[in-house]
């Protein structure tokens, strides 16, 4: 007899996010990661490499151009923004670090 296992607590598949415009900006692309429940997860990188911005798409507070968050097994796409925010408000926790050097913290980690 097999166990079920719960979907993990986020699961994100080839996303990528792009302001549009007359040169369009690619600020995260091809993102594939998957965050099981209790694991902690740091995202680090140079000034200017889509941290924010992936941790905003994370968050569910901006919404890719392409591919898929899901929360729990719960796809997000087609989700409005009360139901975002219902989700956000229970399932996530926030955490503002400063580092040395950095004149604010980050906003959502």
């Amino acid at each position: 007899m097999s166990e079920e296992r719960a979907p993990a607590a986020l699961v994100v598949e080839n996303v990528t996010r792009i302001l549009p415009g007359e040169v369009p900006v690619t600020l995260v692309e091809s993102v594939t990661l998957t965050i099981d429940r209790g694991e902690f997860v740091v995202i680090r990188g140079p000034s200017g490499s889509g941290k924010s911005s992936l941790l905003y798409l994370l968050g569910l507070l901006d919404r890719p151009t392409r591919g898929e968050v899901r929360v729990e097994g719960q796809a997000t796409a087609e989700l409005g923004d009360n139901a975002l925010a219902k989700i956000c408000t229970w399932k996530y926790a926030a955490s503002a670090q400063r580092f040395a050097g950095s004149s604010s913290p980050n906003r959502f980690l």
